[in-house]
């Protein structure tokens, strides 16, 4: 029934092409599903907030609101356009923002897309405020470029309903993050998912594909994450400083490249670090914890312990420092594993305060490199042989000694940092040896921001779904059943079942290959209890 809808929806869409904000403004106001709003190129004064309110697109049949050409109108003034609350399935696309920054709200639309948009707000006074910020579930923010922030506060500011929920299933990618430089205070970092009163929710947030070029307005410069379940992979970082998982547990961080600047900093238990390559860098990777009496605090921490955390298949080129563990809080059950060191000032550095209890380190290589606070026993020093190309990427050499040289059996390491797979014999550090295709490479500022072709790929858009979780992988997707037993069907828009499985106890993975390029829908199901749904875009 829905399907036959959606197909009569999408005949009657409408064009309506407007010449002032006050049209604009009608337009949104009077906007039915399908319909696409151009607003003629051109410069355009706002006295206030452009409110999209309570508008509703569905999947194929979205309400568009764009430019009428990519980087042809620029809004300045006192502000821009907001989706708000209740507004689902809208595309706001091809502007130039130059508006002073608002305080308070922000977009808390769901299902939208803010896409191929330049931002370089100016302050209004000296409040604390972002560039971009997203309170709704399953929004895409992909194609802009946020560029040279003067002011505080953090550029993408990613929340949630309410003071202690965050907002779940947000995709942000192909983004230009440039020029944030050096101040003074807190809270200025490019990303910022969660704050302190979220950090225990979940936000199952996909951050990849994405350039940052000297972001260094605060310590953690790229990305300052407050809230569990927050995936950043394949992206680059040039001269910035650090990614880190500040407060929440499981977050996966493999598959970067790091050019200049610092590394990537993490607290929190249950995190996964690999893949990823530092070329020139200060403190490649850090794990840090710090005890603190404030009630405010859990546990007795203001840096949680990184327990059971997972570091592994790294490569890091003429680092300062390969891994630190650092403040006087301590982990337990860390692994450092299959990473390879070359001319770093020291591999490994365990700080004066900072105590590891049942650490694993084991299958390491270091060259030129002083091992540090690494056991003997967790790593062999030898020539890995590997060349440096044009683009600064560490590869070995044919003969290499870290080829199948991996210790463990690491199953959800499956590709290495070029997007090859990895053989069934791993080899140390983020490269594996191989003549497979190569889909990975550090971005230019021609991969991303309103200009770049998009990219093919799978987009995940999970609904609050109670008993299933859907999440990218390389190369496809993975189901995670959180209730058991949950029957799953992925369905095309003809409501034919391409893939099903019943009673899924654990992870399932589909892989790109065997869905088909267009709108998908996952139904999920536990026991007797209401069915789930989430829409899947393969591109």
């Amino acid at each position: 029934m829905v399907l036959v809808s959606l197909s009569q929806v999408v005949d009657a869409s409408r064009t309506i092409s407007v010449n002032s904000l006050a049209a604009l403004n009608t337009a949104i106001a009077n906007a039915e599903m399908g319909d696409e709003i151009v607003l003629a190129n051109g410069t355009y004064v706002s006295t206030g907030v452009i409110k999209v309110e309570n508008k509703k697109g569905m999947p194929g049949s979205p309400i568009i609101i764009r430019a009428e050409t990519i980087g042809g109108v620029t809004i300045t003034g006192e502000a821009g356009i907001d989706l708000e609350q209740g507004t689902q399935y809208v595309t706001l696309q091809g502007f130039v923002f130059k508006h002073k920054a608002v305080t308070g709200r922000g977009n808390s639309a769901s299902h939208s897309k803010i896409t191929r948009n330049v931002y370089e707000l100016t302050p209004n006074g000296s409040s604390s405020t972002s560039y971009l910020k997203v309170f709704g579930d399953s929004n895409e923010v992909s194609y802009n470029t946020f560029r040279n922030k003067k002011f505080k506060g953090p550029i993408l500011s990613i929340q949630g309903e309410g003071t202690s929920d965050m907002s779940k299933g947000n995709w942000v990618h192909h983004n230009h993050f440039i020029d944030f430089p050096n101040r003074s205070d807190n809270d200025n970092t490019a990303i910022q998912p969660g704050y302190h009163a979220r950090r225990h929710s979940k936000a199952y947030l996909l951050i990849e594909h994405n350039l940052f070029e000297r972001m260094n307005a605060d310590a953690e410069g790229v990305l300052s994450a407050k809230c569990h379940n927050v995936t950043f992979r394949y992206n680059t970082i040039y001269n910035s400083r650090d990614v880190n998982l500040r407060n929440g547990n499981e977050g996966e961080v493999y598959g970067n490249y790091f050019f200049g600047g610092s590394g990537i900093r993490f607290s929190g238990t249950d995190h996964k670090i690999y893949n990823n390559t530092f070329v020139k860098v200060g403190e490649a990777i850090k794990a840090f914890s710090r005890k603190d009496n404030n009630p405010d605090h859990d546990n007795g921490y203001s840096h949680q312990r990184p327990d059971r955390s997972f570091v592994g298949f790294n490569t890091m080129i003429e680092s300062s420092h390969g891994f630190v563990h650092g403040g006087d809080g301590g982990s337990k059950d860390i692994r450092l594993v299959n990473n390879l060191f070359v001319n770093c000032k020291q591999a490994v550095t365990r700080e004066s305060r900072s105590v590891w209890t049942t650490p694993v380190f084991e299958g390491n290589i270091i060259w030129k490199s002083p091992a540090g606070d690494l056991p003997n026993a967790g790593f062999k020093e030898v020539d890995p042989l590997i060349s440096i190309g044009a683009d600064g990427i560490p590869q070995l050499k044919a003969g290499s000694p870290a080829i199948g040289a991996a210790v463990g059996n690491y199953t959800f390491v499956k590709n290495d940092k070029d997007g090859q797979p990895r053989a069934d014999k791993k080899d140390v550090g983020s490269d594996q040896f191989s003549n497979s295709p190569v889909t990975l490479r550090p971005l230019k500022p021609s991969d991303v921001g309103p200009g770049a072709t998009a990219n093919t790929g799978i987009h995940i858009k999970p609904s609050r779904a109670l008993f299933s979780t859907v999440r990218p992988g390389a190369g496809g997707i993975y189901f995670e059943s959180n209730a058991y037993p949950a029957d799953m069907e992925i369905m095309d828009t003809q409501g034919r079942v391409v893939w099903s499985r019943k009673s899924v106890f654990d992870r399932q993975f589909v892989g790109e290959a065997s869905l088909q390029r267009g709108l998908l829908i996952l139904r999920s199901q536990h026991r007797n209890n209401t069915p789930q749904i989430s829409f899947l875009r393969v591109y």
